[in-house]
């Protein structure tokens, strides 16, 4: 999953908010091992790549 220009915000128990995304998408991610792979940020825009641990 890509995002771009998102930073991650806490937005309800055991999830994220990404910004782009609703939090019925993000539901799917509850109860899942993720970690971030890769993290940059390029010209005030925040890149990066999640894996399922």
């Amino acid at each position: 999953m890509e995002v771009k220009n998102g930073p991650i915000i806490s937005d309800f128990a055991d999830g994220i908010k990404i910004r782009g995304y609703d939090k019925e998408e993000l539901l799917l991610l509850r109860g899942r091992k993720l970690v971030i792979k890769e993290y940059k940020e390029v010209g005030g825009k925040h890149y990066f790549e999640l894996i399922e641990k």
